[in-house]
């Protein structure tokens, strides 16, 4: 009986030491994950992000914007969201392909980002489609929009809404920064 029960009180604390050690390592993980995760934000630059006017019965509307990545490693878009969740069913990433000479949209995993470069979203190429929305998006609205990337985690901006033929300039730039840190 006593074998079994020192073995008992030494195979309880063995587990309870690895448990122990797995919690410290899985914290000093997490700590460095946060660390890079942040400075990898730093290095993705939002510009130029704008949507245009739709009725309130628009089947879907488009995204575009340039992402800029000032990181020596690539990075991926995988996704958008409303911060509201009531303007629209959902956002998904497309891309136009040719098919049999005609060119069709398909929605795609992701946009990748390369080291020290730039993916940009425009009208007839890459974008993140508004599903459905939920009301119409008159020029002058602006609303928030949750960018995730792979590497440097999410992202939130702020879009407007402007006239289809207006420039593009800096006013456009809504890359935010709240409390110290990146948006």
């Amino acid at each position: 009986m006593t074998f079994s029960l020192s073995r008992l009180v030494f195979t309880s604390l063995t587990m309870g030491a690895i448990a122990l050690f797995a919690g410290i390592q899985s914290a000093q993980a997490q700590k460095h994950g946060m660390h890079a995760s942040k400075e990898a934000q730093e290095k993705i630059v939002i510009e130029d992000a704008y949507i245009f006017p739709v009725g309130r019965y628009a089947p879907a509307a488009a995204l575009f914007m340039t992402l800029h990545n000032n990181a020596g490693h690539a990075d991926k878009l995988v996704s958008a969201e409303f911060v509201n969740p009531n303007l629209a069913d959902r956002l998904e990433l497309h891309t136009h392909v040719k098919e049999a000479g005609i060119m069709r949209m398909r929605k795609v995993e992701s946009f990748d980002i390369p080291a020290s470069g730039h993916h940009t979203l425009s009208p007839h190429g890459d974008h993140i489609m508004i599903m459905a929305p939920k009301q119409a998006y008159d020029a002058g609205m602006e609303f928030e929009l949750t960018l995730h990337f792979e590497k440097a985690g999410p992202r939130t901006i702020t879009v407007p809404v402007i006239p289809r033929g207006e420039p593009l300039n800096k006013k456009h730039n809504h890359q935010e920064n709240h409390g110290g840190h990146a948006h």
